[in-house]
Parts: structure tokens; sequence; C-alpha cells
């Protein structure tokens, strides 16, 4: 259920941004707000993953290898995310 709400709100989304219903105010700055979205995202994950004692507890025995994973996840986003604003910036 949760994928299926998931492809409806992106295909809502995809409607709403074609048929420019969305303010103008909005979809000028829709850059600005995607990113206070995922600073937000990121932030309420951390609290999440911070409310479990038993993770932080055992953060050793996850290895590093985890954390190496998470961190390399982060950077390939902020990476992926920068090419794509610099491509939609020269269009």
């Amino acid at each position: 259920m949760d994928i299926a709400l998931f492809a409806i709100a992106l295909a809502f989304g995809i409607f709403i941004g074609k048929n420019r219903i969305a303010p103008d105010w909005l979809i000028e700055r829709i850059d600005k707000v995607l990113t206070m979205v995922i600073y937000v995202l990121i932030f309420l994950i951390g609290m999440e993953v911070g409310s479990y004692r038993e993770v932080l507890e055992n953060i050793g025995s996850i290895g590093i290898k985890s954390i190496a994973i998470a961190l390399l996840s982060i950077a390939g986003s902020a990476y992926f995310s920068k090419l794509a604003t610099g491509r939609k910036m020269k269009s």
C-alpha cells in the first residue's frame, strides 16, 4: 500500500507540474522548498535512529562498513542532487 501511495503522490505531482497548476511563486522556488523538505526529512530520520537505544549501543558491532555505506549514500545523493540542479539551471 505504501508504494501505491508514493506512486499516486508522484503522479499527482507530475500532473500538477506539467499543467502548471501550482502557483508561480512555488514553481520558481521549488528547488529551495525541496531542499528544506529534504533537510527536515533527514533530521526526522536522525531523530528516529537516535531513539533506538539498541542501535546506538551496538554501533560498534554494526561495523564500519554500515557507516561507510550511509556516508557514501549521503555523499552520492548530494552529488547527484547538485548535478541535477546544475543541469536544470543551464536549461
